[in-house]
């Protein structure tokens, strides 16, 4: 399970969206403040937290999103995040690894074209997954992306990568 967590002002629905996205691959489960989005019998793949303040997270297998670079979560010292997935560089949390996602070509992934129906994201940057492969810079075709904001979708696709939820010699994921 990979523990994943984002706060910030007005990101529930940003949360929500990537969690219908990581559903498909494994299940999602959203925790926030007062209330469980989603419950499954089985444990997910995929468990976010919303939340300003950290207190304590898991040995391995965790992510932060930093999707307000505005915004200062209060993280105890003795948490380390194995990856912190961001629009900016910045690397406050001393993360093993910084990804940026966004439009520009300065991101280690980003949307690079698209056409009717899906999108192609191109990995622009050398990647570790969190268990350590090396992904190398590629580009993914990503069917069925109409219905998700771009934002949603690079965070997503940045944590399946991560998870190794994608197929490399594919190239194409299908939503």
């Amino acid at each position: 399970m990979i523990t994943v967590v984002l706060s910030g002002r007005d990101v529930e629905s940003l949360a929500a969206e990537i969690c219908r996205i990581l559903e498909k691959f494994g299940g999602a489960c959203l925790v926030s403040h007062d209330s469980v989005q989603a419950y499954f019998a089985i444990a997910p793949s995929f468990l976010l937290f919303h939340a300003d303040t950290v207190r304590a997270l898991p040995e391995k297998n965790t992510v932060f999103l930093q999707t307000d670079a505005t915004f200062e979560p209060k993280i105890e010292k003795n948490c380390k995040f194995d990856c912190i997935i961001t629009e900016s560089t910045s690397e406050k949390h001393c993360a093993a690894q910084v990804v940026t996602v966004g439009m520009g070509r300065q991101n280690d992934i980003g949307i690079s074209s698209t056409e009717s129906g899906h999108l192609h994201i191109a990995v622009q940057n050398t990647v570790h997954t969190l268990a350590g492969k090396e992904i190398l810079p590629c580009e993914f075709s990503v069917l069925g992306a109409e219905n998700f904001a771009h934002s949603a979708l690079l965070y997503a696709f940045a944590l399946l990568l991560l998870a190794e939820k994608i197929d490399h010699d594919l190239l194409t994921v299908k939503l």
